[in-house]
């Protein structure tokens, strides 16, 4: 079991745990599910020297499958087919709408692109007919197709109401600012507040900050499943509606804008620290012990759930790269999903305010969304598509030999 990034596996790892205790089928163990995750490059070894598995040393496994295929560039997928054995299988999960990775391709979506939903081989097509279902509906198709399967039921939100409705519209590029504001009246997991020139409205943050005040918790898991109720995710790092100003902000009105290391405050590491068990993505709290300094303060730890659920301290000296997380971008916020989201685009157009990456903001929801932008920030995002050009897609389509 693979995903991208830390973040994504720590998710993976809770999904099936908590699945797992849910199956009740008869003659059947449960805990036959495995349910430890690794991310890409632990598993390939990559970043040490040498990788652990590659093309003249093939892992030990039978079965492959990677969550949040989306994240995935070309080149790290690459390192992973050529690291598994010939008999090995491959399952990738994700969803080709989301944003695609940080570096080069788009790996899921140009190989879902090509692919049809009712278009099979004759070998499969014999093998369906063979089960005793009809098959006089199914077109004839290669490889790609036989390897589709489109999930269209979503277990995080209805797709018959307000977060379903939204993303299904903004996916098929039929969300223009006037269907959000229909979409808004109808149904109240829906909110909508406009930028007034560059200022923030007044009640953007309600209802936020208190679940960003971890420090006002007894004790540090609940602050970390506090900080996991609610984000605000940005779509730029920059300017007034971008990560940095808004960190800023919510710390100043949560009172710690003098110190970067106060008590309770939420961080992204943003530099993987293998040794140490984090990695670049990884969200935590910084966090009071009852061990004190030589100067007789409290001793900062900076606090993460583990990918098995366990609390894992480190003593701030030891804490890799990282950065105050009361806001992050879109892209941090990928493998995740949140009870509430505060989605923040740029007053005015921005070329990289994306359909895919209003999509991934919105889909990170189960219960309720809040939307700040304008309608022309908003109208051009939804109609702005990511342009990747690895070549990838035109070998896939090109006609074999």
């Amino acid at each position: 079991l693979l995903a991208p990034t830390g973040k994504a596996a720590a998710r993976l790892t809770e999904s099936l745990q908590q699945g797992r205790s849910r199956l009740r089928l008869p003659g059947f163990d449960p805990a036959q599910i495995p349910d430890r995750v690794s991310t890409v490059h632990r598993f390939l070894g990559l970043g040490r020297g040498r990788p652990h598995y590659h093309q003249h040393r093939p892992a030990p496994v039978d079965l492959v499958v990677l969550d949040e295929a989306s994240m995935i560039d070309l080149e790290t997928m690459q390192r992973l087919l050529d690291a598994l054995p010939e008999h090995a299988g491959l399952i990738l999960l994700g969803d080709p709408d989301q944003l695609a990775s940080v570096e080069a391709g788009s790996v899921l979506a140009d190989l879902v692109a090509p692919a049809r939903d009712a278009a099979f081989t004759r070998a499969t097509r014999e093998a369906i007919a063979a089960a005793g279902l009809s098959v006089e509906h199914l077109e004839d198709g290669d490889a790609l197709d036989d390897g589709l399967v489109r999930l269209t039921h979503s277990h995080r939100f209805p797709s018959d109401r307000g977060i379903g409705k939204l993303a299904a519209a903004v996916r098929h590029g039929d969300a223009e600012w006037s269907c959000l504001q229909e979409i808004a009246r109808s149904n109240p997991e829906i909110e909508l507040l406009e930028w007034r020139g560059d200022k923030l409205p007044s009640d953007t943050f309600d209802g936020f900050l208190e679940a960003l005040d971890s420090a006002r918790h007894a004790d540090v898991e609940a602050a970390l499943e506090a900080l996991a109720d609610a984000r605000v995710l940005c779509a730029l790092r920059r300017g007034p509606a971008g990560v940095e100003i808004l960190n800023a902000t919510l710390a100043e009105r949560l009172g710690r804008a003098d110190d970067r290391h106060a008590h309770g405050r939420p961080i992204l590491v943003t530099r993987n620290a293998a040794a140490l068990g984090v990695y670049n993505g990884d969200m935590g709290v910084l966090w009071e012990s009852a061990e004190r300094s030589n100067h007789g303060r409290p001793r900062l730890h900076a606090c993460f759930l583990s990918e098995s659920g366990n609390l894992r301290r480190l003593p701030l000296p030891e804490l890799p790269e990282h950065e105050p997380a009361y806001a992050i971008t879109v892209h941090k916020s990928q493998g995740s999903e949140y009870d509430r989201i505060l989605l923040v685009l740029p007053p005015e157009p921005h070329p990289l305010v994306t359909r895919e990456l209003i999509y991934t903001a919105l889909t990170r929801a189960r219960n309720s969304v809040r939307i700040l932008a304008t309608p022309a920030s908003w109208n051009e995002g939804v109609t702005r598509r990511t342009q990747r050009a690895s070549g990838l897609a035109d070998r896939l389509r090109r006609p074999t030999s």
